[in-house]
Parts: structure tokens; C-alpha cells; sequence
């Protein structure tokens, strides 16, 4: 499912970003 791993990426790229 491509679709689950972009949406997983996605929030952990905002995740990431936040804390920096």
C-alpha cells in the first residue's frame, strides 16, 4: 500500500519538523 507509507512519511516528516 503506497498510499498507507506516504500518508506514515508524511506524519513523520511533520513530526520531525515540529520539533525542530
Amino acid at each position: 500500500m503506497v498510499f498507507l507509507m506516504s500518508r506514515l512519511s508524511i506524519s513523520s516528516n511533520r513530526r520531525i519538523l515540529r520539533t525542530r
